[in-house]
């Protein structure tokens, strides 16, 4: 990804498209999305994990969940390095597709779909 900070992500490729699960994203969330896209050439069904967010000024935080809106992300499921108020925009964005997770949250995953 460049001369930034090294990151990984799990990607798993399920029958629905790729679930994209980070760390804590430091290259940005936008950028590792757009790689994956890039290497499967597939659609991301869901990006889970810490995004690297929190601190960010409202307009950033707007500006990369838009980004995240065009490059298709489907559902979403931030946390931890988020930040809360970032959470809370991508909640009101993907209403219905937005996963509430955390410590301790339990996540299934099969070959069809995730949940």
């Amino acid at each position: 990804m460049g001369a930034g900070i090294k990151e990984q992500a799990l990607v798993l490729n399920i029958s629905e498209g790729l679930i994209v699960i980070t760390g804590c994203a430091h290259p940005g969330i936008v950028n590792m999305i757009r790689k994956v896209k890039e290497v499967f050439s597939r659609p991301v069904c869901l990006a889970l994990g810490g995004f690297h967010l929190m601190g960010a000024s409202e307009r950033d935080a707007g500006n990369t969940i838009g980004k995240l809106r065009e490059l298709d992300v489907r559902r979403i499921a931030p946390s931890h390095c988020t930040g809360e108020r970032p959470i809370e925009i991508f909640k009101q964005t993907w209403q219905d597709d937005f996963i509430d997770f955390g410590c301790g949250a339990t996540f299934r995953i099969d070959n069809e779909s995730a949940s």
